[in-house]
């Protein structure tokens, strides 16, 4: 046994784009349009409220795997050189000006896409 929490390394990076196309198909969508969910959309309902959430779930998750992707570019390399006081190279003054963008917002992404999860009951 490890003393090591949480989940186990899937031992190869994701493809951040394949998995934000993943995410993007809602797996109740047959089960709706088989039940004929579509023919009341304009009354609230528990499926239209699914909708919005698993909408805004599936938006925050985008920007927040995106984010995470020049995060971690940036801690790899950037946050380097700017911490030993060096020169940035092109790309990393590319990948500092992205971070700057996406860093505030990182943390508020990931606590929305776990409250949506939750919310959406999502497997």
């Amino acid at each position: 046994m490890s003393d090591q929490q949480g989940h186990q390394n899937i031992g190869k990076r994701p493809n951040i784009q394949r998995e934000i196309a993943r995410v993007r198909r809602d797996p109740l969508i047959r089960l709706f349009d088989h039940l004929g969910a579509n023919d009341w959309e304009f009354i609230s309902s528990d499926i239209n409220r699914y909708r919005d959430a698993y909408s805004l779930y599936f938006l925050s998750l985008r920007r927040f795997m995106e984010g995470m992707s020049v995060v971690i570019r940036y801690m790899n390399g950037a946050h380097y050189k700017r911490k030993r006081g060096g020169r940035y190279a092109p790309y990393e003054r590319m990948i500092a000006a992205k971070y700057r963008e996406v860093a505030p917002y990182t943390e508020f992404d990931i606590i929305n896409c776990l409250y949506m999860r939750e919310f959406c009951l999502i497997a």
